[in-house]
């Protein structure tokens, strides 16, 4: 009787963020699977005014998957608000 090795590979998660300045603005980072390449946009807000991104976030994977988002909060100097798909708020952590 012989025996050989066999090596399974599980399916691999994947989370693809996105992100965008201001409502019409282009998406960036569409299908990009890492943590920061091809995934940043920037801006600046005088005092008093705003800047606003959309980050939605979808699961590519072939399987379902709980997404769990983390940004930076609020501090003195912006306010950070995050909104899930049903527009209910929760703080930044």
């Amino acid at each position: 009787m012989t025996s050989a090795a066999v090596e399974v590979q599980p399916p691999a998660a994947r989370p693809d963020g996105r992100i965008k300045r201001g409502a019409t603005g282009a998406l960036r980072g569409s299908n990009i699977y890492n943590t920061h390449t091809g995934q940043t946009v920037n801006g600046s807000a005088t005092r008093g005014r705003t800047v606003t991104y959309y980050a939605p976030v979808q699961n590519d994977a072939d399987f379902g998957e709980p997404l769990r988002v983390r940004g930076q909060a609020s501090t003195t100097y912006f306010t950070v608000v995050y909104r899930n798909p049903a527009g209910s708020t929760s703080p930044g952590r």
